[in-house]
């Protein structure tokens, strides 16, 4: 999907576990995928809490190209991102054009 990360916020679920960073993605188009989707929600590691080399981070206003995957338990209604090559800035606009015609092929 095309979108832009909007917003980031804290979530407290209960006192006995830890807040959940969620990152609210504005969806612009969707290549694959539930086409009715205005929005997602996007799980992200809390920044206040231990980092791992690995973990990505992402800010508010960053746009291009989302690749999710859902988050489980199934259901739950929130992606990941957590791996470099499911996300493309729009800074490389012709990537993005190359993976949405190879997604366009795949699909026909």
């Amino acid at each position: 999907m095309r979108g832009e990360l909007a917003a980031l916020k804290r979530l407290e679920a209960t006192a006995e576990s830890p807040p959940l960073w969620v990152g609210t993605i504005r969806v612009e188009s969707v290549l694959k995928g539930p086409a009715a989707l205005g929005v997602a929600l996007l799980a992200l590691p809390s920044p206040a809490g231990p980092r791992s080399s690995t973990d990505l981070g992402y800010r508010e206003g960053q746009r291009g190209l989302w690749f999710l995957r859902v988050r489980h338990p199934e259901g739950s209604g929130l992606y990941l991102a957590d791996h470099p090559q499911l996300f493309v800035p729009q800074s490389k606009a012709d990537r993005i054009r190359e993976l949405e015609k190879a997604i366009a092929a795949a699909g026909s």
